[in-house]
């Protein structure tokens, strides 16, 4: 019977190690906006992450001109839950040439590659809440804290207020 119970163990533990478990869902797909500091019908910034690694994003530069572009994402995880989870996550985006003829400079997401640490969040009720990208660990008022707005693909129009 003792024996059994060996063989029956061992069976059982490498069923669970050699199954596939599925994969984690990528958590932070969805459209962020990033509001215009003191107010809440304005935003400074938008991003959609979408599923397959592709993001958009528009940013209010100077004389309250939006941008708009699109680019390519690529994230790690370090902890996850269906709560929280947090990571690493890299854009790659290129300038148009009027923006790199323009001079604009200081946007969220610099040309080529721009790299952050992350840290997202939903509620169990409601799903996700937000997404911070950390620039700075130590100080943060350096980092991006995005309001989750939607699936990805709901990002406004350049022309449009939110």
């Amino acid at each position: 019977m003792k024996k059994i119970s060996m063989v029956l163990l061992v069976i059982l533990t490498l069923a669970l190690t050699s199954c596939d478990l599925g994969t984690i869902p990528n958590p932070i797909t969805g459209t962020y906006m990033l509001r215009e500091e003191g107010t809440t019908n304005f935003f400074r910034a938008a991003f959609s992450l979408n599923e397959d690694g592709s993001f958009d994003y528009i940013e209010i530069v100077e004389n309250s001109k939006r941008i708009k572009m699109s680019g390519t994402y690529t994230y790690s995880l370090t902890f996850f839950d269906f709560e929280r989870a947090n990571g690493s996550i890299s854009f790659t985006l290129f300038y148009p040439d009027e923006i790199l003829k323009s001079g604009i400079q200081n946007l969220i997401i610099k040309h080529g590659n721009t790299s952050f640490l992350f840290d997202w969040e939903a509620d169990k009720n409601t799903g996700p809440r937000s997404l911070t990208l950390v620039v700075n660990p130590s100080d943060r008022s350096q980092n991006y804290e995005l309001v989750y707005s939607g699936r990805p693909g709901k990002l406004p129009s350049p022309e449009e207020e939110v």
